[in-house]
């Protein structure tokens, strides 16, 4: 995550990122440790704060599509097409 938070931090988006490694609690704890034990190959956390607080929607949705892209571009090599796939198949 250390790789995606820079591309974040480096892009022109005024958004900020940083690691971290405490998913928090209760909903947030579940979900992220729920998507762990169905794929810890691609599974991610991304914490989102409340819209205006610091940031509007539209900030928060380039940073967000900025962070996805280079999770994207880091599994390329390793089966993207697949995870791709197991996403989409998914949301039907």
């Amino acid at each position: 995550m250390s790789l995606v938070c820079e591309e974040v931090n480096q892009s022109d988006c005024c958004v900020k990122a940083v690691v971290s490694y405490n998913a928090g609690r209760y909903l947030c704890d579940f979900t992220y440790y729920t998507s762990l034990s169905q794929n810890c190959d691609c599974a991610a956390f991304i914490h989102v704060p409340p819209l205006g607080k610091p940031y509007a929607g539209n900030q928060l949705a380039q940073g967000l599509k900025i962070a996805i892209l280079s999770m994207l571009k880091q599994v390329k090599g390793q089966g993207a097409l697949n995870v791709l796939k197991q996403v989409q198949g998914q949301g039907s």
